[in-house]
């Protein structure tokens, strides 16, 4: 019964899909996050879960949540080009770019990132992917359409629109806006920072990581998409049967 139940144990351990997890999010409620017009009235949420594979890659799990309009883009830090990418799936489907995004509108700062852009009207973009890069601290900008507002009453009534944006409070000041924390990744957050991924040879995001080029990352039902996946997978059984020969 015993060598019963540790084969079992050890079966279990083997079909284990992971070897370690952070999660995490930031709100406009709490100060976590910070916008324009209605997102940064709230309630816009970002939330964030990044799981170590047994393959020694990592997957990454994004949520964005707005109060109203529309999603029109989202950037996520990062240093990665687009081979670093073994895999990304989102709903809705999305169009992405790999560059530094620097005249977006309200935008704080640069940020070099991951833009994704909904192919549909929505107020909650979900995405994942699956790279070799480990998690380091970083930002996100996202970006939505002109909202239109009301100020005063009456004959002083008038109508004013902007553009809507919502950003990580610490996008803007940790310790400044050129720096992101160095801290080991963990729960939570640090300095009001998500989790991004960093550059494949363990620099940070994009603020001091080297960046590996543009490029897009295509979705996986693309025939385009359907290559890399493949491609993606058999250099991953070719790193482990390497790792495993060691």
């Amino acid at each position: 019964m015993l060598k019963f139940i540790c084969a079992i144990f050890s079966l279990m351990l083997l079909a284990s899909p992971s070897m370690g997890a952070f999660s995490g999010s930031l709100d406009s409620q709490t100060g976590g996050l910070l916008g324009t017009g209605s997102w940064g009235a709230g309630p816009s949420s970002i939330a964030w879960t990044v799981t170590e594979l047994t393959g020694g890659t990592w997957q990454y799990d994004y949520s964005l949540t707005v109060p109203s309009r529309k999603i029109k883009k989202l950037v996520l830090e990062t240093s990665l080009g687009g081979a670093d990418f073994l895999s990304f799936s989102s709903t809705p489907m999305t169009r992405t770019k790999l560059k530094t995004f620097s005249s977006l509108s309200n935008q704080p700062q640069d940020i070099r990132g991951l833009g994704i852009s909904p192919n549909r009207k929505t107020r909650t973009l979900e995405f994942s992917f699956e790279t070799d890069a480990a998690p380091v601290w970083g930002d996100f900008y996202a970006q939505g359409p002109k909202e239109t507002f009301t100020t005063g009453k009456g004959s002083n009534k008038k109508k004013y629109k902007t553009d809507l944006a919502l950003w990580n409070a610490g996008f803007i000041g940790w310790p400044t806006p050129e720096l992101d924390p160095t801290s080991a990744a963990a729960n939570g957050s640090i300095g009001n920072h998500i989790l991004v991924p960093g550059s494949a040879n363990g620099n940070g995001g994009s603020n001091g990581g080297a960046s590996n080029g543009e490029g897009v990352v295509p979705e996986p039902l693309t025939l385009l998409g359907l290559g890399l996946a493949v491609a993606a997978v058999a250099g991953k059984l070719v790193r482990r049967r390497n790792n495993a020969t060691v």
